[in-house]
């Protein structure tokens, strides 16, 4: 399927639907069929193929999918009889919003209602949609939840929030939009959306669209703000909690700041550093060497040393000790690229993976010039991969500062590569310093707020 490139204009216009992945083979040859969705079959009576106008809608979406998640019942009879209930006029309406009201507050339901919306963004892809309008759709279109005759309350509970719905008509909301009722949208009119860097995960797409989007979350989207802050203190990522002073003396701006966070969240999520047995070697420890290489090459722009495939770099910086929990210390490099290639496939292209791999493959190894003879790359090509893995195995060489009992195993100033981690090794010591400090922050930080939530 042909690809399509997110971009911030994205963020107001476009057309976008999502789905699971394991569906973008029968997309790709059949297109997209109206259908009556898993959730809606019970409220909804004609086929169509719904999506969203702009990727702040699909964040609005998202926290109405959220909020019905947190009264979906785990029998779905059950919710086939309340769906018919709550449209009748002589059935008792206390017993409805009593039920509504105790899931409400329930942890449990929460917990629930989390679980399956992290699952959907783990096995989700986003497609772009190229609709006209009066032929695939009309803007005022009628929403058939609306029309079912549901109160203006129960709609709410629904996810018909007031704040991003119109409940004085029956319209569609930009956040809720259909295709013409029964009406099929061809294969030639879809594309897979990817970041720049090619990577068409959903979760990644939802953390760019978070990083961009001109909504008030807090207030226009609660419940997705909720969902995001939850996951921000289950998160093993210490960057937010660093004095932002100090990050922006560094070179550190918002940009370098969310590409942390992006990353380690994909760590993360993917479960690479979570059950770690060998010391030093945690999520902590990637995320600083991430930051390491980060401010190697921003010491190297003001230089006016603009390196290509710094998205390599930092991928290659994330998995790079993927291998240690199951290889010994000479062999965690060969087995961690195995593991991040199999991670890494479909996500981007063989070449950029290829390359990722072979960082992974050498940042552990005595020697400093990488043998490219199993690659294809130019010369030039090759001095840049060079560089790269320079920059990976200084960044990984300036965290083993945090080593205080063996001074022997500390870095070794005289073996660093790059002018620019010589440079940063002078400030590395206190760089740890700040960064421990953040890991006392952000545990007092959620000590407290769990406290707050009992």
């Amino acid at each position: 399927m042909e690809k399509y490139i997110i971009d911030k204009k994205d963020i107001d216009k476009n057309f976008f639907h999502f789905t699971n992945q394991k569906n973008l083979k029968t997309i790709s040859k059949e297109g997209l069929i109206p259908a009556i969705g898993h959730h809606a079959k019970y409220i909804e009576k004609t086929k169509k193929v719904f999506f969203v106008e702009g990727l702040d809608n699909l964040l609005i979406l998202f926290d109405c999918w959220i909020n019905c998640f947190y009264y979906l019942p785990v029998i779905p009879f059950i919710y086939k009889l309340g769906a018919f209930f709550l449209r009748q006029k002589w059935f008792p309406m206390i017993i409805a919003d009593g039920y509504f009201g105790t899931l409400k507050k329930s942890k449990l339901h929460r917990k629930r209602a989390y679980k399956i919306f992290n699952k959907m963004l783990d096995n989700g892809i986003l497609l772009q949609l190229e609709l006209e309008e009066n032929i695939d759709f009309k803007y005022n279109d009628k929403d058939e939840i609306k029309l079912r005759g549901y109160k203006r309350r129960h709609l709410e509970l629904m996810g018909y929030s007031k704040a991003y719905s119109s409940l004085d008509n029956n319209n569609m909301d930009k956040w809720n939009m259909h295709t013409i009722t029964g009406h099929k949208v061809e294969k030639e009119k879809i594309k897979l959306c990817v970041l720049e860097n090619k990577d068409c995960q959903l979760r990644n797409i939802f953390n760019y669209c978070i990083e961009n989007t001109k909504i008030d979350l807090q207030n226009i989207c609660p419940i997705l703000h909720d969902f995001i802050k939850s996951q921000e203190y289950n998160k093993e990522s210490y960057i937010s909690y660093i004095e932002p002073e100090y990050l922006n003396k560094i070179g550190f701006k918002e940009n370098q700041i969310n590409k942390v966070k992006r990353l380690m969240n994909r760590g993360i999520q993917e479960n690479l550093y979570s059950k770690t047995k060998i010391p030093y070697h945690d999520n902590k420890h990637i995320e600083r060497v991430i930051m390491y290489a980060i401010w190697i090459l921003k010491e190297k722009e003001k230089k006016k040393e603009y390196l290509e495939n710094q998205e390599i770099l930092l991928l290659a910086a994330l998995y790079h000790d993927c291998g240690r929990n199951v290889a010994s210390n000479k062999m965690h490099g060969i087995v961690g690229a195995k593991i991040a290639r199999n991670k890494l496939k479909n996500t981007i292209d063989d070449k950029a993976i290829n390359s990722i791999c072979l960082l992974i493959e050498t940042h552990a190894s005595y020697q400093d010039i990488d043998d490219f003879r199993d690659y294809n790359y130019s010369e030039e090509e090759k001095k840049n991969i060079q560089i790269l893995s320079d920059i990976l195995k200084d960044a990984d060489a300036l965290d083993r500062n945090r080593i205080k009992l063996f001074p022997f195993a500390k870095c070794d100033v005289n073996r660093l590569r790059t002018l620019e981690a010589k440079e940063i090794y002078k400030c590395s010591a206190l760089f740890y310093d700040k960064y421990q400090e953040a890991v006392k922050n952000k545990k007092a930080i959620v000590k407290k707020i769990y406290k707050i939530k009992k």
